[in-house]
C-alpha cells in the first residue's frame, strides 16, 4: 500500500492520518486498510475519534455471531494521551471503555479503578525490545573488539552483545513496579494464548554477571573471564576427563534439527587445536563430552558449536569429531568457547606428591611437637616456683606467729 509512497511521507499519508483518500491498485481508499472484523470509516481529528463499522463481509462472521459475538455495529475510538485524563473520562461516562495500553494495573490494585467493572485478559498485550539488525555492534558485530580482530566472528560476537543485553532486562521487576503485577516474563513474540505459543522456551533470568560474560566473549574488557565449560584443573593418566556446560542458542532451531552439533578441541600449545570428541547440544544448549588423555603433561580444550543441526549432519552423513563440519552449510552462527588448562599426571607422580605432602605434615607435626615440649617444660618451670613462693609465704606466717 506505501510501496509507491517515500518514507518521509509516510506520517501525513492519508493511509495513516485517515484524512483525505489515495488511489491503489485502480481503487480510492481513505484510511488505513486491514483484515478484521471491523473496517476504517472516518476520523475527525477535532474530537480525535475515529469510526469503526462492523464488516459484513468478515471471514468468520458466521461463527462469532453463532456464539453471540460480533454485535455492536460501530465503535468510535477517542484519542486520550494521558492515563489520569482517560481514566475521569471513563468515570465520566464520555468513554466506556479503555483498553490495556494504559497499563492500569497498579490503578486497578490501588482502588482508582473501583467505579468500573474490571477484566483481567491474559495476553491481551505484549511488551517487547526490537534490534535494527544492520547496528555495527548489536546488529552486525563488525564495531565489537571481537569482530574488528576476527571478522569472520562478527556476527557471533554481535549475538553476544545481544544476549547480554537480554540478561539486563529485570523482567520481574518491571513487570511488579510499572505492571502492578499483571504480566508474565516473555522469551518470545507469540502471545502465551495462542496455540502456536512454545511455553518451553523461557525468559532469560537478570544476571548482570552473565552479562559481563557474554560482553567478555565479545571481546570487551568488563573485568571477568569469559566462562568456558565446567572442568577440574588436573586429573590421573587414564582418568577420563568431562566437559560440561551450556551455550545461548535457539531452542526453536535446536528443536527443529533435533540438536546442534558440538566438537571438543584439544591442544598441547594453545595454538595448534584437533577436535577429540563430539556430540549434540539440545534445545537448551547444554552439552556434555569426554576424553582421556594418552599422556601427561599439561592440554588445552575448549569446546566448539559447529552451528551444524544435526538433521544437516545426518543427511550429509556427517559423524565423528574428524569431520571437516566447516563444509556443511550451518542453520546457527558457530560458537567458541574460552580455553582450558588440564594438567594430566601419573600415578607415581601423584603418589610421590603426596608423600612429600606427607613429609611436610610430618615436619610440621614435629616442629609442634617440640613447641608444645617448650610450652610444657615452661608450664611446669612457673608450677615450681609458684609452689616454693606458696612455701616460703607459709614459713614466714609461720615465723611471725
Amino acid at each position: 500500500m506505501l510501496g509507491n509512497v517515500p518514507f518521509e511521507d509516510w506520517k501525513t499519508h492519508p493511509f495513516n492520518s485517515g484524512v483525505g483518500t489515495y488511489e491503489s491498485n485502480g481503487k480510492t481508499f481513505s484510511g488505513p486498510i486491514g483484515t478484521g472484523p471491523y473496517v476504517f470509516k472516518s476520523y475527525d481529528p477535532v474530537s480525535a475519534i475515529v469510526t469503526l463499522e462492523k464488516n459484513n463481509n468478515y471471514w468468520d462472521k458466521a461463527r462469532l455471531e453463532s456464539e453471540g459475538y460480533f454485535t455492536v455495529q460501530k465503535f468510535y475510538v477517542r484519542y486520550i494521551v494521558e492515563k489520569d485524563s482517560a481514566i475521569a473520562a471513563l468515570k465520566n461516562g464520555q468513554v466506556h471503555i479503555l483498553d490495556q495500553n494504559y497499563q492500569l494495573g497498579n490503578d486497578y490494585k490501588a482502588g482508582n479503578l473501583n467505579f468500573a467493572n474490571n477484566y483481567e485478559l491474559r495476553g491481551s498485550g505484549i511488551q517487547q525490545l526490537g534490534y535494527n539488525m544492520r547496528h555495527p555492534v548489536f546488529g552486525t558485530g563488525v564495531d565489537t573488539p571481537l569482530g574488528k580482530s576476527n571478522p569472520a566472528r562478527a556476527a557471533e560476537a554481535a549475538r553476544y552483545v545481544r544476549q547480554a543485553m537480554d540478561y539486563l532486562i529485570p523482567r520481574e521487576l518491571i513487570i511488579d513496579n510499572l505492571l502492578g503485577g499483571f504480566g508474565e516474563p516473555a522469551a518470545v513474540h507469540v502471545n502465551p494464548v495462542s496455540p502456536y505459543y512454545n511455553s518451553s522456551i523461557v525468559a532469560r533470568e537478570y544476571s548482570p554477571t552473565k552479562a559481563k560474560e557474554l560482553l567478555a566473549m565479545a571481546g570487551y574488557s568488563v573485568g571477568v573471564t569469559p566462562s568456558g565449560p565446567t572442568v577440574l584443573s588436573s586429573y590421573l593418566l587414564g582418568q577420563p576427563i568431562t566437559f560440561e556446560g551450556t551455550f545461548d542458542i535457539d531452542p526453536v532451531i535446536a528443536l527443529e534439527q533435533e540438536g546442534i552439533v558440538a566438537l571438543l578441541l584439544m591442544s598441547t600449545d594453545n595454538s595448534t587445536w584437533t577436535p577429540v570428541a563430539q556430540t549434540v547440544v539440545n534445545t537448551g544448549g547444554y552439552y556434555k563430552m569426554s576424553y582421556t588423555p594418552t599422556q601427561t603433561g599439561t592440554y588445552y580444550f575448549k569446546v566448539q558449536l559447529t552451528g551444524v543441526g544435526a538433521k544437516t549432519a545426518a543427511a550429509s552423513a556427517a559423524s565423528g569429531p574428524s569431520y571437516p563440519y566447516g563444509s556443511i552449510s550451518k542453520v546457527i552462527d558457530p560458537q567458541t568457547t574460552p580455553a582450558k588448562s588440564v594438567t594430566v599426571i601419573s600415578i607415581d607422580n601423584a603418589i610421590s606428591s603426596y608423600a612429600n605432602q606427607v613429609n611436610a605434615l610430618n615436619t610440621k607435626v614435629n616442629d609442634l611437637t617440640a613447641q608444645l615440649a617448650n610450652a610444657m617444660n615452661m608450664a611446669y618451670a612457673g608450677i615450681g616456683l609458684a609452689i616454693i613462693a606458696l612455701i616460703v609465704a607459709i614459713a614466714l606466717g609461720m615465723r611471725k606467729k
